[in-house]
């Protein structure tokens, strides 16, 4: 999975006020990215 996309996918949940799926989503980018570091 991209991150950018899965990034995109963690707005859309949040701004449709879905936070417990946007929470898991970010998760999901920051074990898939480890260290490197997510700009918007």
């Amino acid at each position: 999975m991209h991150p950018a996309y899965t990034y995109y996918l963690g707005n859309a949940y949040y701004n449709n006020g879905e936070y417990p799926k946007a929470i898991e989503w970010y998760e999901k980018i920051f074990i898939s990215t480890k260290t490197r570091v997510i700009t918007a």
